[in-house]
């Protein structure tokens, strides 16, 4: 517990409070960057480890479970670029962990309907964290139309 609420401080979240919840340790982390808008983590001890999303482990329902396995942190107003962003935190994890950043995605370009972003996915305990840095919004009549 004490290693991902450690983890998500090299994302500017700050330890709120910690508490017992159906006799597992928890955790609120709240965003202490300035321009944050309150955003809190809760994070809950799972029993029995993390389950593989795709069967094949233990625990009842063909070892799938219900739960967070992707966050997004839009990390516009923290930064101009989200490979220098992701670099700065990186050196920072290696200095005050000695771990590295497991960088499953690079920061790429790419568009959401009428947003256009840089995206950069990295994991820690099972969860994929991706980072989000607006860089435009299209007008309507030139975002495509999502096919869905």
């Amino acid at each position: 517990m004490a290693s991902s609420a450690s983890y998500f401080g090299l994302w500017g979240f700050v330890e709120e409070r910690r508490f017992l919840t159906g006799g597992r340790r928890g955790v609120w982390l709240r965003a202490a960057w300035p321009a944050g808008g309150g955003e809190v983590l809760e994070l809950v001890e799972e029993r029995g480890g993390v389950a593989d999303a795709g069967g094949g482990g233990g625990g009842g329902g063909g070892g799938h479970r219900l739960g967070v396995r992707h966050l997004c942190l839009d990390v516009t107003r923290r930064c101009t670029d989200l490979g220098e962003f992701l670099a700065g935190v990186a050196a920072r994890s290696v200095a005050s962990y000695g771990r590295t950043l497991d960088v499953v995605t690079p920061p790429v370009q790419t568009m959401m309907g009428d947003l256009v972003a840089q995206v950069a996915v990295v994991r820690h305990g099972g969860v994929e964290l991706e980072l989000l840095r607006r860089q435009a919004v299209l007008p309507p009549e030139t975002a495509p139309a999502p096919d869905w």
